[in-house]
């Protein structure tokens, strides 16, 4: 007997913001696939979702009970995630000159950051 196994679509996107990217960086993100989203402040690469963010866009990761409603990522949204859902996940609220970086109550997506 042989081992069945399935995988299911994962609810996950990545996401790397950079204030400063050099060619070199983005040549290598290209490589393995990621989207670049260039705005007046900032360079947004993306990755696992299901189409290109845009400026006024929002991109989620994770699931989230919205008032009853189950929501799963990864997606682009039009507008985001209520602060109050439970679960696990993020979101990235894009704008021309900055973004903002929202997650579930208990951190339990956690966000890595740093300078460099």
């Amino acid at each position: 007997m042989g081992l069945d196994f399935s995988s299911a679509r994962s609810c996950r996107g990545d996401f790397l913001i950079a204030q400063n990217a050099t060619e070199g960086t983005a040549s290598a993100l290209r490589g393995l696939g990621v989207r670049s989203l260039i705005t007046r402040a900032y360079t947004l690469y993306s990755m696992n979702f299901p189409e290109p963010p845009t400026i006024g866009s929002t991109i989620f990761s994770g699931i989230a009970n919205n008032n009853g409603r189950i929501v799963t990522g990864p997606s682009v949204r039009a507008a985001p995630i209520p602060l109050g859902s439970s679960g696990e996940w993020y979101a990235v609220s894009i704008g021309d000159s900055g973004a903002k970086v929202t997650t579930d109550a208990l951190g339990m997506a956690p966000i890595f950051h740093g300078r460099g």
